[in-house]
């Protein structure tokens, strides 16, 4: 068998303490990493899912419900402003303003029916260690509730909101016009 010929810097690097250290470092990184069970892979994993959950879920959660308050103070302001208007012109606004509030309040209950199971699924996951594999099977279904999340919003606005409705309602009718077009000049 032959013996590997290493050029003398190389053989001086390889007896040094910096080609030890990274040995060294590159051991107990790659333990860590291979070690699923190790109890500081653990609880690292525990803290960035809390630290995923509170980016991504709770942080959300209440800039949209801040924003929300915002919107019903800065209109609410406005119709304290308009005071000297006339009743029935109040009374279609307190009727626009608890529409728009309903309204809100579906979206932001939506978001938290869309998301919670995720939010709660993923800490018992994190915090329980019985039942992996069903909760891996659970888990897939709450995250798809969660993608479901993105098209809740535009149903919601079309449902609740007349003027979108017709706007939306135009633009199918404009679609199918022109598909018709299409097929009518390739014959």
């Amino acid at each position: 068998m032959m013996e590997e010929f290493h050029p003398p810097a190389a053989e001086e690097f390889i007896r040094s303490k910096v080609y030890e250290d990274f040995v060294d470092y590159y051991d107990s990184f790659h333990l860590c990493i291979s070690s699923a069970h190790d109890h500081k892979f653990e609880n690292t994993s525990k803290i960035f899912a809390a630290i995923i959950i509170v980016l991504y879920i709770v942080l959300p959660c209440i800039v949209t419900l801040g924003s929300y308050i915002y919107i019903m103070k800065v209109s609410r302001d406005q119709q304290l402003k308009l005071e000297n208007e006339a009743q029935l012109e109040r009374e279609t606004m307190r009727k626009l303003e608890i529409r728009v509030a309903v309204t809100y309040g579906i979206i932001i209950g939506a978001f938290m029916v869309c998301f919670l199971p995720l939010l709660i699924g993923t800490l018992y996951q994190q915090f329980k260690i019985e039942h992996r594999e069903k909760m891996t099977e659970i888990m897939k279904v709450f995250t798809m509730l969660a993608s479901i999340s993105a098209c809740v919003n535009p149903v919601v606005y079309t449902c609740r909101n007349g003027e979108f409705r017709k706007a939306f309602k135009k633009m199918i009718t404009r679609k199918n016009e022109e598909i018709r077009n299409q097929s009518i000049n390739l014959e």
